[in-house]
């Protein structure tokens, strides 16, 4: 079909249309987008002379003509108009159109995301920038607090540090075998000794030193006074079966091979050095003329593999050795978890509750405790304790730091509800309470990463007065029904009644004051108690004098009146700023009878003046 061309009536560019029906009908010009009706044009001849390509060369040489063809119209190549019929080119337009727009819209839409980012760019650099500004305005006093907290965590570290009596090295699981779950080191010699210190807090112990000694030359084969330094370590087992037993022993003085393989004769394994020998179900090993190691045979080739290093246990267990000094005369490391676990197997029955209300105290913020005492001119004790990953030491100090402060009240709620029968035990049951009130108020505390300490300094009398309350306070315990109502613990086998003391008495009665920096309250509780004398501190009346009932008392009587007791506080000889107010006249400490005329309110002088009370005189 003949090709007919229409020029666009607006521009004059040429339509080439292929379609003849489509003649009368609306297209739009591609080249200025009007919209016309096609309409055929008028025909015009145009005269073209077409000129034949010349002939190929021959082969012949001779050349050829050819007859010039007819003239014909041409009409260069135009582009098809877009019609509103549809079809193949209406569709190519369309998919133009469509790729200006979606590009356009890319374009927009870029800005857009640009801008918006932008603007969250800016509102998130202001307040990061505000955030800053604000941290840094506050980090002057949070560092402060925090470099305070911790310096004040490392001195009271480095302070418990200097108090302590020895400077052993750490004790270790040599020649003993993995699993180690309680380990006991203990000095035999030092608690054997005649006349020590330490031989007196044996004898308050009273059966339990008794079987301890049993049990230290069962195992040991030798004396207790004969071992310098004994290392027993229990391996736990199956469940509810008594625990493997392994020792490790120093002697006070060097024992012949001969005399040591007598004692723990066996066949000898060539394999180790220093040399190993079985006998029966044990393993002894002989180090050198002065140590020496036992355990189970089953165990022997564990004992053998620990000869130069520690033996593997609990990763807690590990951290804490290295807190530990193996000069103190007794040491008990112990996972908290395996004795409440194991207890129906491994303890008597009546030390149940003892050992639950022990455990329930340190908590299950606890994992592994190390108890420790030495005893040379005083009584030093100190629990130092792992705590938990999950917690903080600061939080379970506290924690600890205030279940020790209830304790006194928990044993005088438990005291009395006892009936000791004998005059003896009676009184020093009723006195445990009290021993525990100056044992809390005597002990300091810290705490560092994933540590925490408590150390208790106290005279050489509290070593043997705690051991031999403990021990009578738990005997009377399993004979104590907890269920009564509370009762006077003042029944004794005897039909003359108790005299009661007069207040003149009770002030003439002589105590032990061994003040180390105890707070002024604490000083006045414990003469109270001691005297059986209600006092009550009036500290708004201290206040303003510039007294605080926090301020330190030291100074130690090995026998004093209560009376004279009171005037060593009152006359400022435990406390330079008390005694410097005497001096300056600006303020002097006083007490007053309360309303009943058998206790004392302590004030100063000028408050019992101005409230029109009689100061009472103490001689």
């Amino acid at each position: 079909m003949p090709v007919v061309v229409i020029p666009c009536p607006h521009c004059g560019q040429e339509l080439k249309l292929k379609d003849r029906s489509l003649i009368g009908k609306k297209g739009k010009c591609p080249k200025c987008a009007e919209v016309f009706r096609l309409e055929e044009p008028e025909e015009e001849e145009v005269e073209l002379e077409l000129v034949a390509p010349a002939p190929e060369s021959a082969t012949t040489g001779a050349s050829s003509a050819t007859a010039a063809p007819e003239a014909q119209t041409f009409t260069p190549p135009v582009t098809a108009p877009t019609i509103e019929s549809g079809g193949v080119e209406r569709m190519k337009e369309l998919r133009r159109k469509n790729k200006k727009r979606r590009n356009f819209q890319i374009v927009v839409g870029g800005l857009i995301a640009v801008v918006l980012a932008g603007v969250i760019f800016y509102v998130k650099a202001e307040r990061e920038k505000l955030a800053a500004a604000k941290a840094e305005a506050e980090a002057p006093k949070r560092n402060s607090a925090y470099d305070a907290q911790v310096a004040e965590n490392k001195a009271n570290m480095d302070s418990l540090a200097n108090a302590a009596p020895t400077k052993g090295g750490p004790i270790t699981l040599h020649y003993i075998p993995s699993g180690a779950r309680v380990i006991v080191n203990l000095h035999p010699a030092a608690f054997w000794e005649q006349k020590s210190l330490a031989e007196e807090f044996r004898f308050c112990l009273g059966p339990i030193g008794t079987w301890l000694e049993s049990r230290i030359t069962e195992l040991t084969k030798f004396e207790p006074r004969q071992i310098d330094r004994l290392q027993i370590c229990l391996i736990p087992g199956l469940r509810n079966e008594l625990p493997q037993v392994a020792a490790y022993v120093e002697l006070v003085e060097e024992q012949s091979p001969a005399t040591l393989i007598k004692l723990f004769p066996g066949d000898r394994i060539n394999d180790y050095s220093p040399a190993i020998y079985l006998t029966g179900d044990q393993c002894f090993i002989h180090i050198d003329d002065q140590k020496f190691a036992v355990g189970p045979a089953d165990y022997a080739q564990e004992m053998a593999d620990a000869i130069d290093v520690n033996a593997i246990t609990d990763q807690d267990i590990e951290t804490l050795l290295l807190k530990t000094d193996q000069d103190r005369h007794l040491s008990i490391l112990f996972d908290p978890k395996i004795l409440r676990l194991e207890q129906s197997s491994w303890f008597p029955e009546n030390a149940g509750p003892v050992l639950n209300h022990f455990l329930d105290w340190l908590g299950d913020d606890v994992k592994t405790a190390v108890w420790s005492v030495h005893l040379d001119g005083e009584f030093h004790q100190e629990l130092i304790l792992r705590n938990d990953a999950a917690a903080l030491p600061s939080s379970v100090e506290r924690k600890l730091s205030q279940r020790l402060d209830e304790l006194p009240e928990r044993i005088l709620s438990a005291v009395s509800k006892m009936n000791p029968q004998q005059v003896g035990p009676r009184k020093i049951i009723g006195r445990f309470p009290a021993m525990t009130k100056v044992l809390a108020m005597a002990t300091s505390s810290g705490s560092e990463s994933r540590s925490i300490q408590f150390t208790t300094v106290l005279n050489d009398r509290a070593a043997p007065n705690l051991a031999l309350g403990s021990l009578l306070t738990w005997d009377e315990s399993t004979r104590t029904d907890f269920n009564q109502s509370a009762g006077p613990a003042t029944t004794v086998a005897s039909n003359e009644p108790e005299k009661e003391l007069t207040l003149e008495e009770k002030l003439q009665k002589q105590i032990e004051v061994d003040f180390r920096r105890m707070p002024l309250q604490d000083a006045f509780a414990y003469i109270a108690d001691e005297a059986e004398i209600k006092m009550e501190i009036e500290g708004d009346a201290l206040k303003l004098a510039g007294f605080t009932q926090n301020m330190p008392q030291t100074f130690a009587y090995k026998q004093i009146s209560v009376a004279k007791a009171l005037l060593a506080i009152i006359n400022g000889e435990g406390n330079t700023i008390i005694k410097d107010s005497i001096t300056k006249g600006t303020g002097k400490i006083g007490l007053y009878l309360d309303d009943t005329g058998q206790g004392f309110v302590i004030a100063t002088e000028k408050f019992i003046a101005d409230q029109g009370k009689t100061p009472y005189s103490l001689k």
